[in-house]
């Protein structure tokens, strides 16, 4: 906050901030009626930067007047200055000062992602303990976190030295005294990531960017630290099925999902049920055990991925086996379930006598799992003929699985098939 003591009003020109956390950087100052007085034009403000707000936005105080603003800090981050190769251990970058030895970091160029841990610094250069998975181009981003998520901080000593012009004085820039800012306690969230399209995709606030096949569900999950020591009591996915596509994140409507901690993971975990023709938007929430909440991301938006048309056929049915029942006219079908595949909708049935070419007989056999069965009683005469089957599956997207006839079991007079 800025308070102005002087019998004149003053026109605030410059800030600089300084905290000891070396892990933030500053993104945004905002005046509490939702203007916009700073953002970075690069990489985001390290400590002791002194920010220049630009002329039209800097704010005027009344004599005797105070401004509020907010500071809106995100995880410290840099970019590479050249390129990476896969199995490389080396990051050149423009700035490591906000990294340490045994930091996580992430490099990430919105389609890969590799997770490591510094292993030392020296100067702008960043050695890994690992080896790249995957290789990166120059301009891929380097940060602590899995997300670039904003930042909810405590117990971080924040200083304030404004600069401002009185408005009498034309011309003369004088500086303000310091002022003094504490946080409080929250429970923090980070590496939101969802397993589809694949395993740890980044969770994603660009509509668009991350695209399910429909009908699929989602596994989804998240990382909180508890940063007060008072406990987490729990978190929660809240997911929004958007049939418009809306550019802009709905404020309200969404179904509250609770997550479950997985000791082995280390994460918080939810499955979003599975949708289609549909823009699906979630956003996190962490709870410790004395009442303080966060949201990831921390504002009023949130992530999403959007699903698309299947057209990839599931995978053949595996596990056939045919046996001739009790009488001369039915013969038993079964076979396993996919259970791999959640938009399963029904099976086919093939059949055709030894020697003769394969004609549909059944469709739309229910999906029981573990194990489907079916009776065919289709005008058999097991005493005389030999019988054999393949069966298909069909997704809810009406793509059918096909090369299943290699697959047959058979059943009847004789050895079948």
């Amino acid at each position: 906050m800025a308070n102005d003591s002087a019998a004149s009003s003053i026109l605030v020109q410059t800030v600089q901030l300084s905290w000891n956390y070396i892990q933030a950087g500053l993104r945004e100052i905002d005046a509490p009626s939702g203007k916009v007085l700073w953002t970075p034009t690069g990489l985001p403000a390290a400590s002791g930067t002194v920010i220049t707000i630009p002329t039209a936005n800097q704010p005027t105080l009344a004599a005797n007047g105070k401004l509020a603003v907010m500071l809106t800090f995100t995880q410290m981050y840099t970019t590479l200055t050249s390129s990476a190769a896969s199995g490389s251990k080396v990051l050149q970058t423009g700035s490591a000062s906000a990294f340490l030895a045994g930091d996580p970091v992430y490099v990430t160029n919105g389609t890969n992602s590799d997770s490591n841990v510094v292993s030392s610094i020296s100067g702008t250069t960043i050695n890994l303990t690992n080896g790249l998975t995957h290789t990166y181009a120059s301009g891929a981003t380097v940060r602590h976190r899995a997300n670039a998520d904003d930042m909810s901080i405590y117990g971080m000593n924040l200083t304030a030295i404004y600069g401002y012009q009185k408005a009498q004085i034309t011309g003369h820039t004088c500086t303000s005294n310091l002022a003094q800012v504490t946080f409080q306690p929250v429970p923090q969230i980070s590496n939101a990531e969802q397993d589809y399209p694949a395993a740890n995709t980044l969770c994603s606030t660009v509509t668009g960017t991350n695209k399910v096949s429909a009908y699929f569900s989602v596994p989804t999950h998240i990382v909180i630290t508890d940063e007060s020591g008072k406990g987490i009591a729990g978190g929660n996915v809240f997911y929004y099925e958007d049939t418009a596509f809306q550019t802009v994140a709905p404020t309200s409507g969404y179904t509250q999902l609770a997550l479950t901690y997985s000791s082995s993971q280390g994460t918080w975990d939810g499955t979003i049920p599975g949708f289609h023709n549909a823009r699906i938007w979630l956003y996190f929430t962490a709870l410790d055990n004395e009442g303080d909440t966060n949201r990831s991301p921390n504002s009023s938006g949130a992530y999403s991925y959007d699903y698309v048309a299947n057209t990839t056929p599931p995978s053949c049915p595996t596990g056939l086996t045919a046996t001739k029942g009790n009488g001369n006219g039915t013969i038993n079908l079964t076979w396993a379930a996919d259970t791999s595949a959640p938009d399963i909708a029904s099976y086919n049935v093939y059949r055709k006598i030894k020697g003769g070419s394969f004609s549909e007989i059944a469709t739309g056999v229910a999906p029981n799992s573990p194990t489907v069965s079916y009776t065919d009683t289709n005008g058999l005469q097991t005493n005389k003929n030999c019988y054999d089957y393949y069966v298909t599956a069909v997704d809810k997207s009406g793509n059918e699985s096909t090369g299943c006839s290699g697959d047959i079991a058979g059943a009847g007079s004789g050895t079948c098939p």
